[in-house]
């Protein structure tokens, strides 16, 4: 028997500042992705996905539903989540402090 794994990319790992909201939209249609976040010290992040248009986000005028990762889409500690069906975007909001954001696809 062969295995074959399918490369999977980094499409981001960026940090998240209090106050500035980090929108992702570099996703692959009809792709799992992981994504992963780790609040600092006392911080927390808010996750949102979407399944908005890309013009709708492009223009803030996105529907944003929050994720499950955490009570009402917060996260406290460092969390991964794998998101297996199609989305636009995922938007991260921190509050305390920053919060390093990965994903993967």
């Amino acid at each position: 028997m062969s295995y074959t794994q399918t490369p999977r990319v980094a499409i981001a790992d960026e940090t998240v500042l209090p106050g500035t909201p980090l929108v992702f939209t570099d996703f692959v249609s009809a792709s799992p992705a992981t994504l992963a976040v780790h609040p600092a010290e006392g911080a927390t992040a808010t996750v949102s996905i979407t399944c908005s248009p890309p013009e709708r986000i492009a223009a803030g005028m996105a529907r944003w539903i929050l994720s499950a990762m955490g009570p009402d889409g917060v996260v406290s500690t460092p969390k991964a989540t794998d998101i297996t069906s199609p989305i636009t975007g995922v938007r991260v909001e921190a509050a305390g402090g920053t919060v390093a954001v990965e994903v993967v696809q």
